[in-house]
């Protein structure tokens, strides 16, 4: 895949208008063409390119120190543990990332600030600029076993010894003297211009051989995790609230299956009641409110035989009661009979009466005489009668 690879200002100083350096690599890895531009004018270069990029130098803090063969979750501790001595101000609001162990037994590592990190990725979002790599400043320059790779960029000394490791020096002419020789077997190739104490290094660095700086192998670790925006990312929230209303049809369907149940379990219980009350006391002759009519019996029959007859006006009220007033049945709240009068409280949902005025002819067929009232209806016997026939017989006669 063909590579457009770019090089970022200090991340203090990147803006949208901000002119980066930049490089468009084919297949074969050789330099199709350098240019430089915003990242408006990149977003337009990529057209199916992969994208990597590189720290400036002054965002790229590297190090590489030695450690024991450890397991990759343990590796991570210990390089964080590591760089807590090398970072000013704690290692908390730093991404550190770092490569494999080598055969030495060494580890190449980085940071960056996260607060930095995380402007550059919103602003590369923004441009839906999506990268695959995000590198320090030395994993452009070509290196390998036999070769080291330098340059001078912006006043900092860019060296890169192997393809995981690299480093950085703000002061290239003690880094020359610190540097010292490559190690037996090894080249160093210097790109550019070289530190005027060292002019013979710039002798290979002319015509094609600059933009050698481009063409490095990447290596396996860099920058690009911690927390970070994709161009995905500021798109909408479009995919969350899809997500939010499929947790909500599936809580609603769920509740209802809950209400469902417990509706049915009511019933259940509802019938179950009912029917002991029945089979308790057989002299009801309907039950409208189980719990409420099977205390009343209860009184009577403790009261004595003296309730006997309450206790029969009270059956024939209900009786006559339920067979003229069909409609109420599941809306009574409460059933009270004080002085041969029934009293029914009714629940606050319960639909009108019909407006044909048969059931109150039943019930003045009977002897009853039915008045509205606010919680409900109030039915007693008409005076100097007693209501001895239910609706029933009174049709019969």
């Amino acid at each position: 895949m063909s590579l457009l690879r770019v090089a970022l200002a200090p991340l203090s100083e990147l803006h949208t208008e901000t002119p980066l350096s930049f490089v468009l690599l084919d297949r074969q890895g050789h330099v199709e063409r350098e240019g430089r531009g915003i990242l408006a004018e990149l977003a337009q270069e990529v057209k199916g390119r992969a994208v990597e990029m590189v720290l400036h130098p002054s965002d790229s803090l590297l190090a590489e120190l030695e450690f024991p063969p450890l397991p990759v979750a343990r590796l991570s501790a210990a390089v964080r543990c590591a760089v807590e001595p090398l970072i000013l101000g704690g290692s908390q609001p730093m991404h550190i990332a770092h490569g494999p162990r080598t055969e030495e037994g060494k580890v190449a590592m980085g940071w960056v600030e996260r607060e930095k990190l995380d402007g550059l990725f919103h602003l590369l979002a923004r441009h839906r600029l999506k990268i695959r790599g995000l590198y320090a400043a030395p994993f452009f320059l070509p290196a390998g076993h036999t070769q080291w790779c330098a340059c001078l960029w912006d006043g900092y000394m860019v060296m890169r010894h192997s393809i995981e490791a690299g480093w950085v020096h703000p002061l290239p002419e003690i880094a020359l003297n610190q540097m010292g020789d490559p190690p037996a077997g090894t080249d160093l190739l210097w790109l550019g211009d070289a530190p005027i104490e060292r002019p013979e290094l710039a002798e290979p660095a002319h015509g094609a051989a600059v933009a050698l700086r481009w063409t490095g192998t990447a290596p396996s670790w860099g920058l690009l995790g911690g927390d970070r925006v994709s161009p995905g990312d500021v798109r909408g929230w479009g995919k969350p609230l899809v997500c939010c209303a499929i947790a909500l049809m599936v809580w609603v369907g769920g509740l209802n299956l809950h209400a469902g149940r417990l509706e049915r379990q009511g019933k259940a219980l509802q019938a179950q009641m009912t029917m002991r009350v029945q089979q308790a006391f057989p002299e009801i002759p309907i039950v409208l409110k189980p719990l409420q009519q099977a205390r009343q019996q209860r009184d009577v029959r403790l009261a004595g035989g003296g309730q006997t007859a309450i206790a029969a006006d009270f059956g024939r009220l209900v009786q006559a009661t339920a067979e003229a007033m069909p409609f109420i049945a599941g809306s009574v709240k409460e059933l009270t009979f004080e002085d041969s009068t029934l009293h029914l409280t009714l629940l606050q949902d319960t639909s009108k009466p019909p407006g044909d005025g048969d059931w109150q002819t039943l019930l003045a067929q009977v002897g009853l005489v039915v008045t509205d009232t606010p919680a409900g209806w109030r039915l007693q016997a008409r005076t100097g009668e007693s209501s001895t026939a239910t609706p029933g017989e009174a049709l019969d006669e």
